[in-house]
């Protein structure tokens, strides 16, 4: 398997996080993609950690949209999720640096590319344990995994990473590291090796 790269010089740490505990979503709003699980569990969250934010960054099925803001607005939790919708990649990117944590609550996922870019930018992640998301994690070191629709594992891993700050800078310093196994370069070396072999 090749796995795909990223642009480094782009991907990067920034200087400073957020003031406030960050939490962040980037990706399609699929119900596949269990936002409604990580709603569900900043419930739980803001109980512990007041002052936390989530961000949801992306746009999809209009109406699972819809759901997840009613969803919002019935746990009263409009102070605490923005949704923020498309962004170009420079904010994307501003986002990934400033959280931190991702989460990510798939059902299902082809690779965890935004994994690897979040990773890239000094942030650890929150994600299940599925076919995708257990290839970009290194559960334990850049980040963890959890079932998936187990909705108090979900929330104490949030918790853990978000109230542990030695272990978030541990893993944080572990995802860089492991960020930088993925690049361009390396892919298309390695799919050279392939077709000089088959030639």
């Amino acid at each position: 398997i090749i796995t795909e790269g990223l642009d480094h010089t782009l991907y990067k740490p920034s200087s400073k996080k957020n003031d406030n505990p960050n939490i962040l979503y980037v990706g399609r709003l699929k119900r596949f993609k269990g936002v409604h699980l990580l709603i569900e569990a900043i419930k739980y969250v803001v109980k512990k950690v007041p002052n936390v934010r989530l961000d949801i960054v992306g746009r999809g099925d209009p109406n699972y949209e819809i759901e997840l803001k009613q969803q919002v607005k019935h746990l009263k939790l409009e102070d605490v999720i923005t949704f923020h919708g498309y962004v170009k990649e420079e904010e994307k990117i501003q986002f990934m640096q400033g959280a931190h944590l991702l989460v990510l609550p798939s059902q299902r996922e082809g690779f965890g590319l935004v994994v690897i870019e979040t990773n890239a930018c000094g942030t650890p992640v929150v994600a299940t344990n599925v076919l995708g998301l257990k290839d970009a994690v290194v559960d334990g070191e850049t980040g963890l995994l959890v079932p998936y629709g187990n909705l108090e594992a979900l929330t104490e891993a949030i918790l853990k990473i978000l109230k542990e700050d030695e272990l978030r800078k541990e893993f944080s310093l572990n995802a860089l590291k492991w960020s930088k196994k993925f690049n361009w370069e390396k892919s298309a070396k390695e799919f050279m090796d392939i077709l000089t072999h088959i030639v």
